[in-house]
């Protein structure tokens, strides 16, 4: 039982530093760079305040076995409980968590905005853009319930004006979950969180087409295996096949996709490849499968 008790994964992990996991959330994972669960419980949203300002805006509960949990609707609260697991020193901080995490989200218009902001740490960021000398506008109760905001925003194509980065300073959440430190005097001292989404959301469009000419089965097998090759250095490649091969040419342009290849009984004889750029009229280019390589990963 002791040998079983010592080659528990969840207690080496915890006496490595590799990974925690809290009852609160269910499974975690505690590097720098985190994944945390999709699911949060009602108690971590109780105490994060979600549920009393922004549970409008978040998908019903799920209950199962005496639990109730929410799809979550941001990682912070995950993050909070991360930041708990050990005693913090003022040597620790910044203390930095990243995530590349799916949010779940029900935006209905006019959603709860700027409950709960402090004068002063909107003052803070105001100071601090004006020593950037960087050019602003503050829009009065457009700041998230638990602190205000840096916007970055862009007009788009149609006119509209979107947010595609933001920063937030937080004195709420670090009192909610005792987010604490010890400074230099060995005073247990209260932390600030620094919310930072540098994408507010994202796409990793196809790269690169591949049009077999027809549906040959050697060259149906040469555009999988010079798909695969690419996927593997990091390519966004897809196949097109099935219709047409000039309704799939149109397709290429209609999902913007920059270079398409069509490979057919040539192509697999020479070994040559016409790389075609969408973005440029149509402009064709012939490669070497490594040319091909070393020309599409200079586009990444």
């Amino acid at each position: 039982m002791k040998e079983k008790t010592n080659q528990d994964h969840r207690i080496i992990a915890k006496e490595l530093d590799l990974y925690i996991l809290d009852e609160k959330a269910g499974q975690e994972f505690g590097f720098q760079e985190v994944m945390t669960p999709i699911l949060g419980s009602e108690y971590l949203y109780q105490t994060s305040g979600h549920l009393n300002h922004y549970q409008g805006s978040m998908f019903p509960a799920v209950s199962r076995n005496n639990e109730t949990l929410y799809l979550r609707p941001m990682t912070c609260p995950h993050h909070c409980l991360i930041y708990q697991q050990k005693p913090r020193s003022y040597r620790d901080l910044p203390f930095r968590l990243c995530e590349n995490s799916i949010l779940h989200r029900y935006e209905a218009s006019g959603g709860l905005k700027g409950l709960e902001r402090p004068q002063f740490s909107e003052n803070l960021l105001i100071n601090s853009l004006n020593e950037l000398e960087l050019n602003y506008t503050v829009l009065k109760g457009e700041a998230a319930f638990y602190g205000p905001k840096l916007d970055l925003e862009i007009k788009a194509a149609d006119g509209k004006d979107i947010t595609i980065a933001t920063i937030q300073l937080d004195f709420i959440l670090p009192q909610k979950f005792g987010l604490n430190y010890i400074d230099k005097e060995q005073k247990l001292q209260t932390a600030v969180i620094i919310h930072q989404s540098p994408f507010g959301s994202y796409q990793l469009p196809c790269q690169l087409a591949i049009l077999p000419f027809n549906e040959e089965e050697e060259i149906k097998n040469y555009c999988q295996k010079l798909a695969g090759e690419l996927a593997e250095i990091g390519v966004r490649v897809k196949i097109f096949s099935k219709k047409k091969l000039k309704d799939r040419i149109r397709q290429m342009y209609r999902k913007k996709i920059p270079h398409y290849l069509v490979i057919g009984k040539e192509e697999l004889k020479t070994k040559i490849l016409k790389l075609v750029d969408a973005y440029q009229e149509g402009r064709m280019e012939e490669l070497t499968e490594r040319e091909l390589v070393n020309k599409i990963q200079n586009y990444s």
